[in-house]
């Protein structure tokens, strides 16, 4: 792939619709990146708080990003659907459990 092909695919993906799971995945990465920015920037917090403040920041623009790149392919929406299926349903009985 060039990489002129390679960024016009990245274009599309960015600019597609995002499927409903991963468009809550992409809010919950906001969430924790507006959590840990603020963490960063609040200093009287305990050194516990302030350590894990850039891991947050790194995981909720990881998060946001892969959800935004992420789209079903054309003629494999059946295969790929039910693939986020089982994985919305992982997450579910998760947070089920707490």
């Amino acid at each position: 792939m060039k990489t002129t092909e390679f960024f016009k695919e990245a274009a599309q993906r960015a600019t597609a619709e995002t499927p409903p799971f991963w468009r809550k995945v992409q809010n919950i990465g906001l969430v924790i990146l507006t959590a840990g920015t603020i963490a960063v920037n609040l200093p009287f917090l305990p050194a516990v708080v302030l350590t894990a403040a850039p891991y947050m920041i790194t995981v909720g623009v990881i998060m946001s990003g892969q959800s935004q790149l992420t789209k079903v392919p054309q003629g494999q929406e059946t295969g790929k659907l039910s693939t986020i299926a089982k994985i919305v349903n992982f997450f579910i009985n998760i947070f089920k459990k707490q």
